[in-house]
This record gives structure tokens, sequence and C-alpha cells, in this order.
């Protein structure tokens, strides 16, 4: 097929060969099948490394976030609840932008439990850290019209 040309996704050896020291080898065949290497997005692992793979960590422990995935999240759930509470103090919680932001940071949230499973401390830590910035405050009194105050249940006090 003149033009055809095929990515492969992932290609795993196993441990016995020493991919480090014979990936030239290694491209060469992937070439000799009319298949092309992405070199910028070639990563070559050791038997002990952490591998990356579509954002999660596979280690000897099983899956895990990337490193600085916990914190940077936590920073965004903490903008979004400064977002969130000057909303509520201006009464408008219906914002295009803030509604996408939450999403964004709901997705995020979700991929973590995804990753780390329900019962992760980890994931408790930063899904409470989102209902807190989420829920609105919790108010003594609220902003009313003078509108819809009910001066009709008063009644002036009369003189005896």
């Amino acid at each position: 097929m003149e033009g055809w040309l095929a990515k492969p996704d992932g290609v795993v050896f196993p441990r016995s060969v020493p991919q480090r020291q014979n990936s030239n080898i290694i491209k060469a065949i992937i070439w000799s099948h009319r298949l092309k290497v992405n070199e910028s997005k070639l990563k070559i692992y050791g038997p002990n490394d952490d591998k990356m793979v579509t954002g999660i960590r596979l280690s000897k422990n099983g899956l895990a976030l990337p490193h600085e995935f916990n914190h940077q999240l936590q920073k965004e759930i903490a903008s979004l609840g400064e977002v969130m509470h000057a909303q509520n103090l201006y009464g408008n919680t219906n914002t295009g932008w803030v509604n996408d932001f939450q999403k964004q940071v709901s997705g995020k949230l979700n991929f973590a439990r995804f990753v780390l499973g329900t019962a992760d401390e980890q994931y408790h830590q930063l899904n409470n850290s989102y209902k807190a910035a989420t829920s609105p405050p919790v108010e003594e009194f609220g902003i009313y019209s003078w509108l819809d105050f009910p001066y009709a249940q008063f009644t002036p006090n009369e003189a005896h």
C-alpha cells in the first residue's frame, strides 16, 4: 500500500531485552515494518522505573497520580472556592466561565477518584476540599429586597 503509515501506540518488550542499550535496534525493527517512531513521545523505561501512561503513573505498587497532580488540583480547588465565595457575596451565582471552571475541576477530581479509588485518603482530602469550596456559605441573615419584606404583618402600635 503506497503512502500508508501506521503508528503504534505503545510497544512493550520483556525485561530480558536491555532496552536502553538496544533502542536503535528496536527503532530499526519498527522502521523495517513501515512504522514510524515519534521521537517526541519516545520513552524508554527500565524495569524498576515508574511509567507514565495517559496521565497515570504506573509503579510497582499499582496505579498512582503524577506527583504534581494533587498539589495542582488543591490549588485549583482553592481558586474555585475564592471565586465562588465572591459570587455568593455579590449575589451572582450563575456565571458561565465559573461554571466551566467548576466542571474542569470536577473532571480532575473524578479522574483522581478513578485512579485512586474512593477509599483512598488523598482522594477524600481532595473531595472534602472540593465540597467545601463549592458549597454556599451558611448565612444567618440573607440579602432581601425591601419590596419582599412582609410589611403587612406589622401593625402600628395604638395608643391606649
